[in-house]
């Protein structure tokens, strides 16, 4: 595993992290206002 790989790693799964609080907040969103799924 190279450097590069390394940081490429890194980025994507802090990315990943960041998506992941996204998707848990419209979940969280979604289920307080079942009314409001799209």
């Amino acid at each position: 595993m190279t450097i590069f790989h390394a940081l490429i790693f890194i980025v994507t799964s802090k990315e990943l992290e960041q998506l992941f609080s996204r998707c848990k907040k419209l979940f969280l969103i979604s289920k307080r206002f079942p009314f409001y799924h799209s």
